[in-house]
């Protein structure tokens, strides 16, 4: 088992990771809540709101614990439609949809955050050292695997020399 302190590393630069970026932001009241459709499928541009899903909106969620967001996955376009995000309102606002289709995950985000008039939370810098120390982290793990790779796949072609007797 790997020991306390190293997963701790890891916990601590998930969570930090979670705490800062596009995302970390408070929605304000008037906002009751947050509707999410699109498909298993990347199929129908459905890949930004996938990523969307998957990015940002457990920061949204982290920052607005008490808001519901709906998320619904559906098995095909013909379903549910484009994929669509929908801003529910407390007050006699009509419900604002943002349409998904064939866009960033990023940019939907700011989308959101524009609509609902989000507030920024501001940068905490022991969260920024944690996520950028993660961020180091884990493009040293994946250097170290492509090292790895390359002498595995360096001693397989040894033993293939070897077993064609010296020539290739």
């Amino acid at each position: 088992m790997v020991s306390i302190i190293k997963r701790m590393k890891v916990l601590r630069g998930k969570l930090a990771t979670l705490r800062y970026g596009l995302g970390a932001a408070t929605i304000p009241p008037p906002v009751q809540r947050l509707s999410l459709i699109f498909t298993y499928s990347n199929a129908g541009g459905a890949m930004g709101a996938r990523k969307f899903w998957h990015v940002y909106l457990p920061r949204i969620k982290y920052y607005n614990p008490e808001l519901p967001i709906d998320v619904t996955r559906t098995k095909s376009a013909e379903e549910s439609g484009p994929p669509m995000l929908t801003v529910h309102y407390s007050d006699a606002t009509p419900p604002k949809q943002i349409p998904l289709k064939d866009k960033f995950a990023a940019d939907i985000c700011r989308q959101l955050m524009d609509v609902t008039k989000a507030k920024d939370i501001p940068l905490n810098p022991e969260d920024q050292k944690a996520a950028t120390d993660y961020e180091e982290l884990v493009k040293s793990r994946a250097l170290s695997e492509l090292q790895r790779e390359a002498r595995r796949k360096a001693k397989r072609d040894e033993k293939e020399r070897e077993k064609m007797g010296g020539v290739l």
